[in-house]
């Protein structure tokens, strides 16, 4: 038992998968969930970003600055038609493909190497240098669930110090 009269709490989130064949095999192995991390590495590729949201729509932007190619796959117009898609998708080196699936990444046994999707009633395979997950991010704050005031999402509300609605803790992350 410690006692304290503050505590910070910080136990970040996870990125949601694909939940795919060939995505646990692959992970960390060309597939990844953070575009961010792993952009200054992708210098004259080619990738894939998986999602529709603003997050992927940042990893487009950043990612459309320093690679060959970038191919958005979308399952869902989500953001795309939004003021961030409409200036982000329009770069000479990004392809979108929307209202399509990831049915599999797939790989040469130690490296991704593109994913199978499902488009327009087709499946057709997309080949990449790496692959990056970008949908929703899940919280990882159920140690906390009923105690403090969450979004919908899950997450943690806090005010602009980072006070949570119960007095002494704290949220970061």
């Amino acid at each position: 038992t410690y006692d304290a009269l503050t505590v910070v709490l910080a136990t970040g989130a996870y990125g949601a998968s694909l939940n795919v064949p060939g995505e646990i095999e692959y992970e960390m192995q060309g597939l990844c969930y953070s575009a961010m991390t792993y952009a200054p590495l992708m210098v004259d590729r080619r990738v894939i970003v998986v999602g529709e949201e603003l997050l992927a729509l940042r990893a487009v932007a950043e990612l459309s600055r320093i690679v060959t190619e970038v191919t958005l796959i979308a399952e869902t117009d989500g953001d795309l038609d939004g003021s961030t898609g409409r200036r982000v998708l329009v770069a000479d080196n990004v392809a979108v493909i929307r209202h399509a699936r990831v049915l599999e990444v797939t790989g040469d046994g130690t490296y991704a190497r593109g994913v199978l999707v499902e488009h327009e009633g087709r499946q057709e395979e997309i080949p990449a240098d790496a692959i990056f997950v970008e949908k929703r991010l899940i919280p990882n704050s159920r140690l906390v669930e009923g105690l403090v005031q969450m979004d919908p999402c899950g997450f943690i509300e806090v005010d602009a110090r980072n006070r949570t609605s119960l007095p002494g803790l704290f949220a970061a992350g």
